[in-house]
């Protein structure tokens, strides 16, 4: 294993680390909470320090470049189309088996703009850049492109299992192999972060609709 791919793993783990930490203390310790919700935000933009300051590489090998915008606007929105049958089938089998109310678990959007800034600035995008244009990049270096994909994925969805929510988990393990897949065929990271932002934003929509 290369010592950046090794640097990411432990990343990861550190991140999964606060995300679960904060989890459990939510219920405990409200101020403790927001605290490590906030050392989460930190960490999740750090790759750029990690690639700049320890890897000593351009932060461009993040996937931040973009050869050619159309098919990166494509494969993202093919990308989204994918993850939004997840969702679907993720809402129906709540509905239908786990008792759940289609409102409460496709829930509406009532600001889009203030929506779009959270997803630029604390989940769609810094998101993106640590788990497939970080993370992905480094293991795809040590053990090539479907390993990479495979492992990014089950800790993408592992970073959603906070709530206990198993089938939100499971979906989102899927949507990050089709987000992968998109940033290992474009090469850019904006073909992920065009369908990560577009299910977040428009995903329950269209639950709503295939479902009500």
């Amino acid at each position: 294993m290369e010592r950046n791919t090794a640097v990411a793993l432990a990343y990861w783990l550190a991140l999964l680390l606060i995300l679960f930490t904060a989890a459990g203390m939510r219920k405990i310790s409200q101020p403790v909470s927001i605290m490590l919700g906030f050392v989460y935000v930190l960490l999740v933009w750090s790759p750029f320090l990690i690639v700049k300051y320890i890897e000593r590489r351009p932060i461009i090998s993040l996937g931040l470049g973009m050869n050619s915008p159309l098919r990166t606007l494509l494969w993202g929105v093919e990308a989204f189309i994918l993850v939004s049958m997840f969702f679907v089938i993720e809402v129906w089998y709540k509905v239908n088996f786990g008792g759940k109310l289609l409102g409460s678990v496709a829930q509406p959007i009532y600001s889009l703009w203030i929506e779009l800034l959270s997803q630029l600035m604390l989940i769609g995008l810094p998101e993106e850049l640590a788990s497939r244009g970080y993370l992905f990049t480094r293991l795809r270096e040590s053990w090539g492109a479907l390993p990479a994909l495979v492992i990014s994925s089950v800790l993408f969805g592992a970073g959603h299992l906070t709530t206990g929510d198993v089938p939100r988990a499971i979906q989102a393990g899927l949507s990050g192999f089709v987000y992968g897949l998109a940033f290992l065929r474009t090469g850019s990271i904006f073909a992920p972060v065009i369908a990560h932002i577009m299910q977040n934003l428009f995903s329950s929509s269209v639950a709503r609709i295939i479902l009500s």
